[in-house]
């Protein structure tokens, strides 16, 4: 059910409207500091902005193209890091760079301001350097190492991370590959009417004395925390006397069961699946199995229109309950003061 999380989310309808209105193509990355950001989107979504662009190019909504990639960091991800160069046999950092020439005769090979002061002429063996491709040459530009002495023309890299300070391999560096998200028009067609607004079935179920919170984030007795579309209780009221409500696109078999295990878990009085779109019939058979009220609908205004009266069935018989069993505590309880 992540399409139908994901469009509930504070945010996504603004953004999506805007995309429309305002004509935009796509929405690409900006390098800064030490991270690739996409500013428009952080407009509606803040540090969850790269999370929502992939969530929703799940849905069709938009297209990846590839812009960019990077090194980062594998334990925080930053992008910027120092490179240090290390010797490859005593891995130390004691590296000094320059021209380096090897006398021929010998094999010797160092620096050419040190053979400078020697007189040109080669330490190991003092023999004086004449003629270029003769009795030496350039090797080029090579490192040396301070500690050890050996003098190499590729030190091992280490990259350190301007965040976390952890020194990298090359190897060990994850890849990041950069993004930008490219609008998909013909997907806007299909999620108008997508978008909800549940006021009237808030006020509905305020009027009978139930509160209820939407986006509804609920502890079940798992330790698991559920998120549902509308959760109506009664304060200090058992959770048998409370209503848990989703709204889902395009009803199967997956999502019923998802449903039926969020309410089991929060113990639920009563569970209300309302579709959009298709149901398939394995899910419909599953509903009465699990005794959950499932209610299909064309239209998001039909949605709203038509589920009111079910749910004020279901309020009412909720709020029966209550009594009931609130009727049942105080006998059991004037029994026992009997007995006093």
């Amino acid at each position: 059910m992540v399409s139908d999380t994901l469009l509930r989310r504070p945010g996504v309808e603004s953004f999506l409207r805007y995309l429309e209105n305002s004509g935009k193509e796509s929405i690409d990355p900006l390098f800064e500091k030490t991270a690739y950001r996409y500013p428009v989107a952080e407009e509606f979504f803040e540090e969850d902005a790269e999370t929502v662009l992939e969530n929703l190019a799940e849905l069709g909504i938009f297209e990846k193209r590839l812009m960019d990639s990077a090194m980062m960091c594998p334990d925080c991800g930053t992008l910027a890091h120092v490179v240090k160069p290390v010797c490859p046999t005593c891995s130390s950092a004691r590296l000094i760079k320059g021209n380096v020439i090897e006398h021929m005769l010998c094999g010797y090979v160092d620096f050419e301001q040190e053979f400078y002061k020697q007189g040109f002429k080669c330490i190991k063996c003092g023999k004086e350097l004449k003629t270029l491709g003769v009795d030496y040459r350039r090797a080029g530009v090579f490192y040396k190492c301070m500690s050890c002495g050996r003098v190499t023309a590729i030190p091992v890299k280490r990259f350190i991370c301007g965040h976390c300070g952890r020194a990298s391999t090359e190897e060990e560096l994850q890849l990041k590959p950069v993004f930008s998200y490219v609008v998909v028009r013909e997907k806007f067609a299909v999620l108008k009417g997508m978008f909800l607004d549940l006021t009237p079935l808030i006020s509905l179920i305020e009027s009978k004395g139930f509160v209820v919170e939407s986006p509804a984030k609920i502890a079940g007795i798992s330790g698991v925390v559920h998120e549902f579309t509308l959760f109506a209780s009664r304060p200090s009221a058992p959770a048998s006397a409370s209503l848990a409500i989703d709204i889902v696109r395009d009803a199967d078999d997956n999502k019923l069961f998802e449903f039926f295990t969020k309410t089991f878990d929060v113990k639920a009085g009563a569970s209300l699946l309302l579709c959009l779109g298709h149901v398939d019939e394995k899910a419909k058979k599953l509903a009465d199995t699990f005794n959950i009220l499932m209610l299909e609908f064309t239209s998001a205004d039909e949605l709203v229109e038509k589920s009111k009266t079910e749910i004020e069935k279901i309020l009412d018989k909720l709020s029966k309950r209550e009594l009931y069993e609130e009727a049942d505590y105080l006998e059991d309880l004037l029994k026992k003061l009997d007995k006093v």
